[in-house]
């Protein structure tokens, strides 16, 4: 690899991480948006993933979700990035591989999503002192949470695929200019 393809590589990586630090920060301010930029964070590095490859994504989930942790410590936006959405990219197109179903593969990065929210609401009502609140006001956040999921896995395949056929073509053009 030549140095200037690793610079702006290297450049570009450093962009993106920064976009998706600014995005989970905000998440972090706003409690009510916390699932959604985990989320918005997770598509940017998925586009990431299919342009730059695995190697790339993991680094820039590795950059953000350590500068968001640091920057915003003890929020829950950083962390549901940090233990689901940040890798969920590569995850999911690792089990699309492995797996011949898309059934098959959804439900095992769905329990993988539920195992991480039973760890995260454990943490929340430990050690964020929400142990007084309701045992049912977790049931019915996680039965939310598993709705989202769902529907997040589902806009997930419909935005690469808008991704793929739609805007990849502009950014190729300004490419191709160069």
């Amino acid at each position: 690899m030549n140095v200037k393809k690793t610079i702006r590589n290297t450049a570009f990586s450093a962009v993106i991480s920064a976009l998706v630090s600014v995005v989970l920060i905000l998440g972090g301010f706003f409690d009510t948006f916390d699932l959604l930029c985990a989320a918005a964070s997770s598509v940017v590095i998925h586009v990431v993933f299919s342009e730059k490859g695995a190697r790339n994504a993991l680094m820039i989930f590795a950059v953000s979700a350590v500068l968001s942790n640091v920057l915003m410590p003890l929020r829950s936006c950083p962390m549901y990035f940090l233990f689901f959405f940040g890798y969920y990219p590569v995850l999911r197109g690792f089990l699309l591989k492995k797996f011949k179903s898309k059934v098959l593969a959804f439900l095992v990065s769905a329990l993988i999503f539920n195992a991480v929210m039973i760890f995260l609401f454990g943490v929340f009502r430990t050690v964020f002192g929400m142990e007084n609140e309701p045992f049912y006001m977790f049931i019915f956040l996680f039965a939310a949470a598993n709705f989202f999921f769902f529907c997040f896995d589902l806009l997930m395949g419909r935005i690469m695929i808008l991704y793929s056929y739609k805007i990849k073509k502009i950014f190729d053009k300004f490419k191709d200019k160069k």
